[in-house]
């Protein structure tokens, strides 16, 4: 048997965030998916959860924001993309770090906290020819991970986001014949 007070929390891990995307290739990565909160193995087993008492997986990571590049006669512009806020759960997870290798670089995404997710990281903008996508906001209990942003700039330099990590289960069971 397993019991949750009222003032009890049994929580998952949040995912991490998604790294920003570079300028010149599709490289942003997707935010991590929440861990369970609880894992039950053994049969019959009952879980209580007082009024006020929390059971909850983590939330998923943002996911990436897109790079983007543009090359004309001026010469090149790039931008690299925002990370992805962290998910809330506990421990949350740390924010995505904002892409590299561009001429301007993307933000990185803030980390989440025990209720919260955290915000996606800022696009950077290179002279309006090369904008690149922000991060999403990492998943909290009123709102779902989001997707990162696409990139955009000249040539057919779009990027899209990573996509968002998903929500941990609350319990994880092996085998039927528990309660709830």
């Amino acid at each position: 048997q397993v019991d949750v007070g009222g003032s009890g929390r049994i929580g998952g891990a949040g995912g991490d965030g998604g790294n920003g995307g570079n300028p010149y290739a599709n490289s942003n990565s997707n935010g991590r998916s929440g861990t369970s909160a609880l894992g039950v193995e053994y049969t019959p087993t009952t879980v209580n959860v007082a009024s006020g008492g929390v059971l909850a997986g983590g939330f998923g990571g943002g996911g990436a924001g897109g790079g983007a590049y543009d090359t004309d006669k001026e010469g090149s512009r790039t931008a690299s993309g925002g990370g992805g806020g962290g998910g809330a759960g506990i421990p949350a997870g740390a924010g995505g770090l904002g892409g590299t290798n561009g001429g301007v670089n993307g933000g990185a995404g803030s980390a989440g906290s025990v209720s919260e997710g955290g915000a996606g990281g800022p696009r950077a903008n290179n002279g309006g020819e090369a904008i690149s996508g922000e991060g999403g906001d990492g998943g909290e209990a009123t709102q779902a991970a989001q997707e990162g942003v696409t990139g955009t700039g000249g040539e057919g330099s779009t990027y899209g986001g990573g996509d968002p990590g998903g929500t941990g289960a609350a319990i994880r069971k092996s085998q039927s014949g528990f309660t709830v």
